[in-house]
This record gives structure tokens, sequence and C-alpha cells, in this order.
């Protein structure tokens, strides 16, 4: 609903002070609905609490709306600065990061990151679509400054993996075959 009324709002020419007051509001509520919806490692209270590891996509080579839907688009779990968190914030690129490598555990408890697969039903929009260095978004066409679409990684969850069976011997541990698992010791 907010975002249709900002889409309205901003459509139009000359607002009042109360719909000026309306769409400031709107817009501060919709970034920080926006904000919630980065994908962060789910493992402990402190990587949700604290985003400095994020889901991120590479966008920048895409060139046609209909891409970010496709297995053309893959991301990786990437550590920010504060500094990047608040461009990033700020401007919903995530481009400048692009070269770092991926993180693989979580910094706060240890665990591995999850492997992230694409969602089976697409989220619902509106999802912040960039195609090359426009520096517009394709959804709801404002400058990516200006953006109040939920961010593409939002298309993503991580993959539940089973876990293995193992034998505790003191050696590193291996997978054992349901067959024997079964039985009794």
């Amino acid at each position: 609903m907010s975002f249709e009324r900002i889409q309205e709002l901003r459509g139009q020419r000359d607002l009042s002070t109360e719909e000026e007051q309306e769409l400031e509001q709107l817009v501060a509520e919709r970034i920080w609905e926006s904000v919630r919806k980065t994908v962060r490692p789910t493992c402990c209270e402190a990587a949700q609490k604290y985003p400095v590891i994020t889901f991120d996509i590479d966008t920048g080579f895409l060139t046609n709306p209909k891409d970010y839907d496709s297995d053309k688009v893959d991301g990786d779990w990437r550590v920010h600065s504060s500094s990047e968190l608040l461009k990033w914030f700020m401007d919903g690129t995530q481009r400048y990061y692009i070269n770092r490598p991926p993180a693989r555990f979580c910094p706060y408890c240890g665990e591995p990151l999850p492997k992230m697969v694409r969602k089976k039903e697409p989220p619902p929009p509106p999802v912040r679509r960039i195609i090359g260095d426009s520096g517009y978004c394709e959804t709801c066409k404002e400058r990516l400054q200006a953006c109040i679409c939920d961010p593409p990684e939002v298309a993503f969850e991580p993959l539940i993996e089973e876990p293995l069976k193992t034998i505790q011997t003191g050696r590193p541990p291996f997978e054992v075959p349901d067959e024997f698992t079964s039985q009794g010791s």
C-alpha cells in the first residue's frame, strides 16, 4: 500500500504541506522496510542485528529486466565496512565491492554461511531492477538513490541441507549410508 501511495504522491506536481509530510513519512518507513529485507545470515542474533555480512548479487551485467528472474543471476555472501554499508543504504548500488572475496563463515559465531538458491516463487513487487549503468530502477523509474523498492536479493533463500550422519571416531567425520544407521549398536 505505501509503495503505491508514494508513487501517487511523487507523480503530483504541487503537494500540500500535509502531503509532503505524508510522503516524507511513507518514504522513511518504506526505506526501513526495504533495509529489513536485506538478506543476512540466520545463524545467530548478532548476524541479524549487525549486518556486516549480507547476501549480494551482481546486477552490473544485466541488460534486460527479465534477466533478474533467470538462472544468470547468482550471488555470494560479502563482508562490508561501515562506510560501504552507509553508501549501499544511500544509493542502492553494490558494484564497488564485487571484487572482494566472498565470506564463508559468520564472524560472530563461526558457523558456515548457507548456500543460497533462488526461491521457487518470485518475490512480490516492488523489487529493484537495475539495468546496466543507467542509474535508474526499472521498477519505480526513480534514480537509485531515491528507489524504495526491495533489494533484488529477496528472490533468494538459504538451501536447507540434511545434516550428514557421522560416526565419532576421533578422525574427520564421514558420511554413513542409511542402511547402517537403522541397525542397533
